[in-house]
């Protein structure tokens, strides 16, 4: 092999562990860009992934008596407020189910542990 050859395979190795190695990192699953969001909003609150209508939603909690529960869609939009204690509740509010909490401030007024599935207070 002569050394022009060799010097192309250098080049062309190189720049394929450039490429590769870049730090491109893939886009974010929307799921943990709406969680991150979430999280950033109310980092002393409790997230709750559940389910409605067969759909994934969010349920974000003040953690503070009489606080409510804001709920929002796959892509993060709001859809309704749960709130009790304030009068009559939105109407998917009682249609909501299989809630899993995937984060849980440390501090908080009910002295409930502490939870963060997805690493979000890092």
């Amino acid at each position: 092999m002569n050394l022009l050859t060799k010097m192309k395979y250098l080049i062309l190795y190189s720049s394929l562990f450039i490429l590769i190695n870049s730090g491109c990192k893939k886009d974010e699953p929307l799921q943990h860009q709406v969680v991150n969001m979430l999280y950033k909003q109310n980092p002393n609150g409790e997230i709750s992934e559940c389910t409605l209508n067969n759909q994934k939603v969010y349920c974000l909690s003040q953690l503070v008596y009489d606080g409510g529960t804001v709920v929002y869609n796959e892509s993060g939009d709001k859809i309704g407020t749960c709130n009790y204690a304030w009068g009559p509740v939105d109407a998917i509010c009682n249609k909501i189910n299989n809630c899993e909490v995937i984060y849980r401030a440390k501090s908080n007024s009910f002295n409930l542990p502490f939870i963060d599935k997805y690493g979000l207070s890092r």
